[in-house]
């Protein structure tokens, strides 16, 4: 069997690998929540002042996200299995670049720093966001690494450069909220 037929059965095993897992952590996962809150200014009658107002609007249960973090490693392998797509991602492999390793790792990687950020404190929606995509950006500025460096003699570190820039910002901010609490 040629490498690239391993490389297929490798990621239909790893699929249902991720697949199973998911299913089990979700299974098992305890109903453990964290809140989800937003923030924005209120008008305080009595003072004539704008006052910070924190609003709950839900919940979210992190065995769930966890076993999407899975489910989503899992949904990649399987689509990249698939006959014209697996066509697609052998013809990129063969050239140096893995698109379908970066798109996957900008969705599920993100999910879990949301899930990093809020056990130690981060659950502001507007803060999960930017999180979220600050850690997507870091995860495409890799993808734009590889596409920049396919026909070059030198590499050009620029693309890296940003990632990197974009990717320490969500740990500074889950540093403040992990250390600061004394």
């Amino acid at each position: 069997m040629d490498k690239f037929k391993k490389l297929r059965v490798f990621n239909i095993v790893m699929g249902f690998f991720h697949l199973i897992q998911s299913i089990i952590i979700a299974v098992l996962s305890t109903d453990f929540s964290l809140p989800l809150n937003t923030s924005y200014l209120k008008f305080d009658v009595n003072t004539l002042t704008l006052q910070p107002f924190l609003e709950n609007i839900g919940e979210l249960r992190i065995g769930y996200l966890v076993a999407l973090f899975l489910l989503l490693s899992s949904i990649a392998h399987f689509i990249i299995s698939l006959p014209r797509i697996y066509e697609w991602y052998e013809k990129n492999i063969k050239k140096g670049i893995n698109y379908a390793r970066w798109y996957e790792y900008s969705i599920s990687s993100s999910v879990m720093i949301v899930v990093i950020s809020m056990l130690v404190g981060i659950y502001d929606l507007s803060s999960l966001i930017l999180i979220f995509f600050l850690n997507m950006m870091m995860i495409l500025f890799g993808l734009m690494m590889e596409l920049h460096n396919q026909s070059t003699k030198k590499t050009d570190w620029t693309s890296y450069i940003f990632g990197c820039i974009a990717g320490i910002i969500p740990w500074v901010v889950i540093a403040l909220y992990l250390f600061g609490s004394g």
